[in-house]
């Protein structure tokens, strides 16, 4: 259920987006839920919602290098490979992790 409420706010339903307020909010739950599947989600919705975002790609890595699972990294590499197509930072990042 979490997980859903996620998405919404990722695709902009009720005007998440233009919240000054929702990317910190995703992205503290991506940081720090209990739940690997709630973490992934708020990242994978990070990457939908804020793809091309100077502040969202730098988390993205840094979680797909720091959390404790490795669901969690693999859905942050997943979300980069996916969001961030042609971009020279992303694809060295995703080969290093290779």
């Amino acid at each position: 259920m979490r997980s859903a409420a996620l998405r919404a706010i990722a695709e902009g339903w009720g005007g998440w987006r233009d919240d000054a307020q929702a990317l910190p909010f995703l992205q503290e739950r991506a940081t720090n839920d209990s739940e690997a599947e709630v973490r992934s989600a708020a990242l994978r919705a990070i990457a939908e919602g804020w793809r091309g975002d100077a502040q969202a790609l730098p988390f993205l890595q840094e979680r797909a290098t720091n959390d404790p699972g490795a669901e969690v990294r693999s859905a942050a590499l997943w979300a980069i490979g996916r969001h961030w197509r042609g971009n020279a930072q992303a694809l060295a990042f995703l080969q290093e992790h290779l």
